[in-house]
C-alpha cells in the first residue's frame, strides 16, 4: 500500500540543476513547479532564469522569455496570455503574440 499525501504520491519531487530545469523527458511537455514558503527565493529564482537567458548563458533554445510576477494585481486580473505580455498597446501585444504562432 502507498502511504502519504496524495500530492506526494502522484507527483515525484526531486531537486534539479538549473541547466536541466527545462529539459524534456522523452519529448513530452514538462511542467516545472517551483514551490516554497514566502521569502524562500521563488521570485529570485525566476528572475535569475530570465537574466541567465538574456545573457546567453543558458536556455538559448527559447526565443522569448517573459517574467510574470503572480502577486502583481494586473497579472491576477489577466484574461488572456496577451494580457501578460509587456506592451504599450493591445495591438503591440497581439503583434508579439503572433511571433509565437
Amino acid at each position: 500500500t502507498l502511504r502519504g499525501k496524495v500530492k506526494d504520491i502522484l507527483y515525484e519531487k526531486k531537486p534539479v540543476e538549473l541547466k536541466d530545469i527545462f529539459q524534456m523527458d522523452n519529448a513530452k511537455r514538462k511542467v516545472v513547479l517551483i514551490e516554497g514558503a514566502p521569502g524562500s527565493g521563488k521570485s529570485t529564482l525566476a528572475w535569475h532564469v530570465c537574466q541567465t537567458w538574456e545573457s546567453g548563458k543558458l536556455f538559448q533554445n527559447f526565443q522569448t522569455v517573459i517574467y510574470v510576477q503572480l502577486r502583481d494585481p494586473t497579472i491576477q486580473s489577466a484574461q488572456s496570455i496577451e494580457d501578460l505580455v509587456p506592451a504599450k498597446s493591445r495591438d503591440q501585444a497581439k503583434q508579439v503574440m503572433a511571433e509565437f504562432e
